[in-house]
């Protein structure tokens, strides 16, 4: 089995962290996925609308999905990592609510409270395998909130 993916820290005093390990997820790469910073315990991300929009020029709600799933993803295998316990993570439960139409670029923001991501860390360095519920947003480039998202991961050690 290949390494799990890491993070480190991006050496141009942004404060933003890169993905490294052998795992590429295409949509990263389709739609130009850029994980901005990390503030425990959250993240932010930012998506254009360029590769992202549907047949009514609005951003596509597949997209939205998908990237929420990643961005969810993301924090959890980071998390993972800053305990000490590298893993492999995966999204078990998710859902996602939309509360308008996005016609601009997709900010996310993922969090989770500081108990939680200690629960996470002590189950993961104790059983080797623990979950993790992440709350998630999307807003526009105004912050209005475009939609919310819940996701259940599941990772091992």
């Amino acid at each position: 089995m290949p390494p799990p993916t890491s993070f480190v820290p991006c050496h141009d005093g942004s404060g933003c962290v890169r993905r490294t390990g052998p795992r590429r997820h295409t949509t990263d790469a389709a739609s130009g996925l850029h994980l901005r910073r990390i503030r425990r315990p959250q993240s932010g991300r930012h998506r254009p609308l360029g590769p992202n929009h549907n047949d009514k020029g609005t951003f596509f709600a597949g997209s939205q999905s998908a990237l929420l799933t990643l961005a969810g993803w993301g924090l959890t295998t980071l998390l993972a990592q800053q305990s000490g316990h590298p893993a492999d993570v995966v999204a078990v439960e998710t859902s996602l609510e939309y509360k308008l139409p996005l016609d601009g670029d997709l900010q996310i923001t993922a969090s989770i409270s500081e108990e939680d991501r200690e629960r996470f860390a002590q189950r993961l360095s104790r059983r080797g395998k623990a979950t993790l519920r992440i709350h998630a947003k999307g807003t526009d480039v105004d912050g209005k909130v475009v939609c919310l998202y819940q996701g259940l991961y599941l990772a091992r050690t």
